[in-house]
């Protein structure tokens, strides 16, 4: 049995949309697109540990940057 849990998939679409269009325009991995996923990683932090969204746990041993 797979299980999938694509609740972190479903955050940001607008954000993930702009990357991908992006890619798609061939303008590659520069400084834009950079800019782009930081974007969708800002979105998707506002989801970490909230009752609608998903929890976000840290492991035993493991340094945040």
């Amino acid at each position: 049995m797979l299980v999938a849990d694509e609740r972190l998939a479903a955050t940001a679409p607008a954000e993930r949309d702009a990357y991908r269009d992006h890619l798609r325009g061939g303008h590659g991995f520069d400084a834009h697109f950079a800019d782009l996923i930081a974007a969708v990683q800002r979105t998707e932090r506002h989801s970490f540990n909230q009752p609608a969204g998903f929890w976000v746990a840290e492991a035993p041993g493991f340094r945040s940057l």
